[in-house]
């Protein structure tokens, strides 16, 4: 049985990577704000170990990187999957991880890929509602591509119906943003809200102009009571939203 490695965002967090056998990176280092731990991971391959990151935000940009069997655990902002720059068009893609929080915590602007992921929101003990919001794309007007989550599963340890799919994320310093999401081929749990699984974070930016789709899930949260509110890929459509299409010529999927 492999050994997991903790990487809390200490300054230390290149050497627990290196320590698990993972690709060196060329950052990790904690935030200037010593109330908040932030990790920050440039990965120059990719990261692949029985690793734990534990932060109030583990941040990763750079195009091809890449996570297998990584576990991301905070509440609010737990990953945030993001670019170098407005214009970057990073590609990241993560397979058999496991990423729990609760508010927004998979957020940013980047392409990124979640293959046979665990997605896990956790139980608040809040009496509003809803709890939080799974994903919080910020995607550039320009990329094609945003999240994509694939044959993953949506698991709750909240209440059923206490959490929010998503909600679009465009920061007040980037107004272009177009988020986009496409859920496919997912199990989503019952601690997913099926008849209304989207949010406006601002209500300038109502979620139904958003690049927001599903296709072929299953599970208590993918029953579609109103299908105004969960618009659906048609097959053609989903043929463009692939881990290929995303990814283009990088194929890490294929790698074993």
């Amino acid at each position: 049985m492999r050994r997991r490695t903790l990487i809390t965002g200490a300054v230390g967090a290149v050497g627990a990577l290196a320590a698990a056998g993972a690709s060196p990176v060329a950052a990790a280092s904690s935030s200037s704000d010593p109330r908040r731990r932030v990790l920050h991971v440039r990965p120059g391959d990719s990261v692949q170990a029985a690793v734990d990151v534990l932060a109030d935000t583990a941040g990763v940009t750079g195009d091809r990187s890449r996570f297998e069997r990584v576990r991301f655990l905070a509440h609010q902002d737990t990953l945030f999957a993001d670019t170098t720059a407005l214009g970057s068009f990073d590609r990241q893609y993560y397979r058999g991880c496991h990423i729990e929080g609760d508010v927004d915590f998979v957020f940013g602007r980047g392409r990124a890929v979640f293959d046979g992921c665990r997605l896990h929101t956790l139980d608040r003990d809040v009496s509003f509602r809803p709890e939080g919001m799974v994903f919080a794309p910020a995607t550039a007007r320009a990329n094609p591509y945003g999240f994509l989550a694939v044959r993953c599963r949506v698991t709750s340890g909240a209440e059923d119906g206490a959490y929010k799919v998503a909600r679009p994320w465009v920061p007040s310093y980037e107004t272009t943003a177009w988020p986009s999401l496409v859920v496919r081929d997912t199990w989503l749990g019952p601690g997913i809200d099926a008849a209304a699984p989207y949010i406006d974070m601002r209500e300038a930016y109502p979620w139904q102009t958003m690049r927001f789709r599903e296709h072929a899930n299953s599970g208590p949260g993918a029953v579609v009571p109103a299908p105004e509110n969960r618009p659906q890929l048609t097959a053609a459509e989903a043929a463009s939203h692939t881990r290929r299409t995303y990814l283009g010529d990088w194929r890490p999927y294929e790698q074993r």
